[in-house]
């Protein structure tokens, strides 16, 4: 089956928007979650120290917290993420998950991933499973109470938060480059039309050429190489034509010659077929010139 060149185009530019298209999803999406933590880190890390600020100036004369677990309730509100206020000596003394009741049962949280860094460099992070309150967390904390340190005060945001928003930035972007991917074949479509449409008229005429007729001539001006074959296909037509018309001339002439003389002229083929009688050398020999004469001659 015979594929129009515009189909082929089509195809194969698709194709390369297509590799292009996943290409861009996978890299944008990689980028764009890494870039999306990257951010809510750094927007929690400035939660985390305003939390501490808050935390140091309701500490008293002797460096400790005095209602603890409204305290975290109070600033998990403002900051909108889970707080826990916990001791030096790694006693729970506030979340805002979690009641006054619900406290007393806690585990000691001093072995903690975040607070061990904490207390080692002043700032710890960590994504794990809460055993608490049973959701994967990304936690930080940090050291409050001026001097020797009071306690610690982490934050907490579900994992699943984090995880729904790059799903649905992983929607945009696919949606988006569906639309691309949409408007790309349209375009692709009638660019490939564009140009392939010089080359259909050309073939066509070239057939035309083939059959006799030279009377069509491209309409095609551009200045590349579909122009330049333009013009040769127009200057070989004429050409062509100059030629037959010459060699129409030569036979007439021919004939002409042949006709006028006395003498009787016979042009024989390689395989001893008639192919020329003069009219001398058929009166001669008493030829009819119809077709069905000069057969039996042959």
């Amino acid at each position: 089956m015979k594929i129009k060149l515009h189909w082929k185009l089509t195809t194969i530019f698709c194709s390369v928007v297509i590799v292009g298209l996943f290409v861009g999803y996978f890299y944008l999406t990689a980028h764009s979650n890494s870039y999306i933590e990257n951010n809510l880190e750094i927007s929690l890390r400035r939660q985390l120290f305003l939390g501490r600020e808050l935390l140091d100036a309701r500490l008293n004369d002797q460096n400790i917290l005095t209602d603890a677990d409204i305290l975290a309730d109070r600033v998990g509100k403002e900051l909108k993420a889970r707080v826990t206020i916990i001791l030096s000596d790694g006693e729970v003394i506030g979340d805002t998950e979690l009641t006054k009741d619900e406290l007393r049962s806690v585990e000691n949280h001093l072995d903690r991933p975040e607070v061990q860094e904490a207390i080692k460099k002043g700032f710890g992070m960590s994504k794990r499973f809460s055993n608490t309150v049973k959701k994967n967390l990304l936690y930080m904390a940090i050291p409050f109470g001026e001097g020797k340190a009071a306690g610690f005060i982490r934050l907490a945001i579900p994992l699943l938060d984090i995880e729904l928003l790059e799903t649905r930035l992983q929607k945009i972007i696919g949606l988006a480059l569906s639309l691309v991917f949409g408007l790309s074949l349209i375009f692709t479509f009638l660019i490939s039309l564009i140009v392939s449409k010089p080359l259909t008229e050309m073939a066509s005429i070239a057939k035309a050429m083939a059959k006799g007729d030279f009377s069509r001539k491209p309409s095609i001006y551009s200045q590349d190489e579909i122009g330049d074959l333009a013009m040769a296909l127009s200057y070989m037509s004429d050409e062509i034509k100059g030629k037959m018309e010459r060699i129409k001339q030569e036979s007439v002439k021919l004939d002409a010659v042949l006709s006028s003389m006395f003498e009787g002229i016979m042009v024989v083929g390689e395989k001893g077929g008639i192919l020329l009688m003069n009219p001398s050398l058929r009166k001669l020999f008493f030829v009819d010139s119809t077709p069905e004469a000069k057969h039996r001659w042959r």
